[in-house]
């Protein structure tokens, strides 16, 4: 696209791709098990998304078999839960530094590290307690420039 995603000049690439790698590492993993997370203690909302057409018999049961299957896949705790949010407050305000009150990471215009890290960060909206955090609340304000509305009602929802 114009402006293009990735910069031309080899310095601003280098530093998009590691920005976008960092977004990607930092938020990837700690988002999924926190959103799981959320989704998991709320009786049918795992069935709302995963198997919306089905019977509500068949879907709580199935239900009932994903989240098991979910919570063991993630490795979804308290504990861990715990960790994560510890984790994800520290990694917000890195970002937030980072962006230091500027649109975008890099430069005057959206790239691949921005998509990266809105994109990334967005499941975090899924924890009460994250949304209340001035850190993780600027990022996710940040981010709604490029993480479409139906996509951030999923993690609110």
């Amino acid at each position: 696209p114009d402006p293009p995603l990735v910069p031309r000049d080899p310095v601003g690439r280098a530093e998009c791709l590691i920005l976008e790698d960092w977004a990607d590492q930092a938020f990837m993993a700690i988002s999924r098990r926190i959103a799981y997370g959320t989704i998991v203690g709320r009786p049918g909302r795992l069935a709302s998304l995963f198997f919306p057409g089905d019977p509500a018999p068949a879907r709580w049961i199935k239900e009932r078999i994903a989240r098991r299957r979910v919570a063991q896949r993630f490795g979804l705790t308290p504990r861990r839960h715990e960790i994560d949010v510890v984790e994800a407050k520290r990694l917000a305000a890195l970002a937030v530094a980072r962006l230091g009150g500027r649109p975008w990471l890099l430069g005057s215009s959206p790239t691949i590290a921005d998509v990266a890290l809105a994109t990334m960060s967005a499941p975090l909206a899924a924890d009460r307690e994250l949304r209340d955090d001035p850190g993780v609340r600027a990022l996710l304000i940040w981010g709604e420039a490029l993480v479409p509305e139906d996509a951030r009602l999923v993690y609110r929802g």
